[in-house]
């Protein structure tokens, strides 16, 4: 087996597992598909999903009917899709399936996936696809009606997280849900101005792009708007405060807690503070220790 990477001009990584013409197989792959073929002789709505051909234990990673080509896709893409939507890599990867941790190309070769953040428990994990596929052949449909579904799950969720947190808002992107937390924010406070971390990525929605200096001071960006205040990413590899500078959290905190005073003194009313965890846009920047307690209690000391 070798290992390659794949450099592009983007921050992020492909890495090709095997020989060119061949497939990685692993004994947890072998267990996931023979999982997912016991699920779907249980579950007549599974047999058209995995038909035994695709699912044969000696033909290694199943490769999809070739389709369009590279070429043809690149073609189409420029002429029916926005310019918006960008290509990873200097010659783009045809995808045609994903399973665990790898992704497939046209010609079935395994790429390990260290760039997609979708796929939180692997890609095509049998028991999430199992369940999709039960309950989609039984009912798709919203809230407004009773099923014991929703309130289970709400009341699974809320079980793991501590008092007072007890309320579900169930949503179906990262965007969304960010929409959501500044639209309670600024009901509760009255506030309308934020406070973000320099380098942050928040979402796709016109409210969010306001709120992510990724994008507002990226490629065809405007500038933060009157209503976002950007303090320093508190990176503790390249910043002005290094990981052998034990006040380093408190330092860049101070930081945010200068974006608070300057919502004060302009007269304007702080609605919340957004920041990851972990800064992905940013280069995976974990901020140093103390650094959110510290500027948690400048954002409520400011009323957010």
């Amino acid at each position: 087996m070798r290992i390659t990477k794949e450099r592009s001009k983007r921050p992020s990584a492909v890495f090709f597992i095997g020989e060119p013409a061949g497939n990685v197989y692993t004994s947890g792959a072998l267990r996931s598909r023979r999982r997912t073929r016991r699920s779907a002789a249980r579950h007549p709505a599974l047999r058209t999903f995995f038909s035994e051909a695709s699912f044969s234990p000696m033909s290694s990673f199943p490769v999809s009917s070739p389709g369009r080509s590279p070429e043809e896709i690149l073609r189409l893409r420029a002429r029916h899709l926005g310019p918006s939507l960008s290509l990873s890599y200097r010659t783009p990867l045809k995808i045609v399936r994903g399973e665990g941790a790898y992704l497939f190309d046209e010609t079935g070769r395994a790429y390990l996936d260290c760039v997609n953040n979708v796929c939180h428990v692997g890609h095509a994990h049998p028991r999430v696809v199992e369940a999709a596929c039960r309950q989609m052949a039984v009912l798709n449909t919203n809230t407004r009606y009773l099923h014991d579904h929703l309130v289970d799950y709400a009341v699974r969720l809320t079980e793991t997280l501590p008092e007072p947190l007890r309320v579900c808002f169930f949503v179906n992107s990262g965007s969304e849900a960010n929409d959501l937390a500044l639209r309670l924010a600024r009901a509760h406070t009255g506030g309308t101005d934020v406070v973000v971390l320099d380098g942050a990525y928040h979402g796709n929605l016109s409210s969010l792009i306001d709120l992510s200096p990724y994008k507002f001071n990226g490629p065809g960006g405007a500038g933060a708007p009157p209503h976002t205040h950007v303090a320093p990413m508190p990176d503790p590899y390249r910043g002005p405060y290094r990981r052998d500078d034990p006040s380093a959290g408190a330092k860049y905190a101070a930081h945010v807690a200068e974006a608070v005073e300057t919502v004060r003194a302009s007269g304007r009313r702080l609605a919340a503070f957004f920041a990851e965890p972990i800064l992905s846009c940013g280069g995976q920047i974990v901020p140093p220790e103390g650094f959110f307690r510290d500027a948690y209690a400048h954002v409520r000391a400011g009323g957010g």
